[in-house]
């Protein structure tokens, strides 16, 4: 008798129907747009103020330099958690 591939998991209640999410993909839901994190799911919470340089975007989180290595910007004011509104 041949055997058959398993069938797809039925969509979350969160998931329109015909919704297809490949295996070990994360869900995103009505909460991620909103910046709220559900420890029950596979959601990332979005990257907190001053993890990335002001001036080129890079992951400055973890860095024991003051100085972002993509761009040289300075980022003692971003470390201290100072506005980068200039008004």
């Amino acid at each position: 008798m041949p055997i058959s591939p398993p069938e797809p998991p039925p969509p979350a209640p969160d998931e329109p129907a015909g919704a297809h999410r490949p295996p070990g993909a994360p869900r995103i839901g009505p909460s991620a747009a909103s910046g709220v994190s559900d420890p029950g799911t596979d959601e990332v919470a979005p990257l907190p103020a001053g993890a990335l340089c002001p001036e080129c975007n890079y992951d400055v989180r973890g860095l024991a330099s003051v100085r972002c290595p993509e761009c040289g910007t300075d980022l003692a004011d971003v470390r201290a958690g100072k506005s980068q509104i200039p008004w």
